[in-house]
């Protein structure tokens, strides 16, 4: 697959096929066809966000936003949050995750240099936390 041209605003493919695997079923405007080996948006407006990790769509899929994610992961009761955080003392700058249970406890906290590196790890700390629990 050519990612030369991938939006940064969609989960990687490895997540999003990681997404489908956990049971991911929010709809999609964007899908990865397996058989053509290609992203595409669907055009048709009866299906234009459609749950592309459906069985019926067994060869796709379904490429979210990280917000779909992250709503995804909410409505399961999993809250998390990324923050700046200044250390004055080490006069260093980091993003700091945390993922917290519907009662507020604190499951994991994750520090990363940049945002984005952030948010990738808290996704898929995200999703190794849901497959624990789920077992």
């Amino acid at each position: 697959m050519n990612t030369e041209n991938y939006p940064t605003w969609l989960v990687p493919l490895d997540i999003a096929k990681e997404l489908k695997d956990i049971g991911f079923d929010t709809p999609c405007s964007f899908y990865y066809d397996e058989k053509l080996l290609k992203i595409s948006p669907w055009h048709d407006e009866e299906f234009a966000v459609t749950n592309w990790n459906d069985e019926l769509f067994h060869y796709c899929v379904s490429l979210p936003t990280w917000e779909q994610v992250f709503q995804w992961f909410r409505g399961k009761g999993m809250f998390h949050s990324i923050s700046i955080v200044n250390d004055l003392l080490e006069e260093v700058k980091y993003f700091e995750t945390e993922i917290c249970d519907n009662n507020g406890d604190i499951i994991c906290i994750i520090s990363r240099v940049t945002y984005e590196e952030a948010r990738e790890e808290l996704v898929k700390t995200l999703i190794r936390t849901y497959k624990n629990e789920q077992l």
